[in-house]
């Protein structure tokens, strides 16, 4: 994920011209960088795994030391159901129904900044990608007018 994500959800929210193109090749740029995180996440989560099982004295103490991962593995599937949900949106925008643009966009960007908490939390480099993408769609929503939106 890229500052080009951040640039394509604004022209998606400001409702110009190529609103669906532009929303659609931001769910794609999304996806792709959920993919990258899940690159990294799955075999730092297979490692951790790995060693809070052979650490862990009880069931109780591997649960406590998997805790964050399994967030983070949460985390990270709610982001693809975010999407999925974004894609939604513009396809019954697109068939001309009431779809909620808005409100998914949002719900994306609620999903990442979850996801973005437990990255960092768990050191991982990914954070980076996903801190990015949300503080360049934080400074859109600052920008005057943008309540309107």
């Amino acid at each position: 994920m890229s500052r080009l994500l951040a640039l394509l959800l604004s022209v998606c929210m400001l409702g110009c011209g190529g609103f669906l193109s532009a929303g659609r090749a931001a769910n794609e740029t999304a996806a792709q960088g959920l993919a990258a995180v899940d690159r990294e996440l799955a075999p730092a989560y297979a490692h951790a795994a790995g060693e809070a099982l052979a650490d862990s004295e009880s069931l109780e103490e591997y649960e406590r030391v998997m805790t964050p991962w399994n967030e983070a593995e949460e985390a990270l599937r709610a982001s693809h159901e975010a999407l999925k949900v974004f894609q939604a949106a513009l396809d019954a925008y697109e068939a001309g129904s009431e779809g909620d643009v808005l409100r998914a966009t949002l719900k994306v960007l609620e999903a990442l900044d979850r996801l973005a908490g437990f990255l960092v939390e768990l050191g991982l480099e990914a954070v980076g990608e996903v801190h990015e993408v949300l503080t360049d769609l934080r400074q859109f929503f600052r920008q005057p007018g943008s309540e309107d939106r």
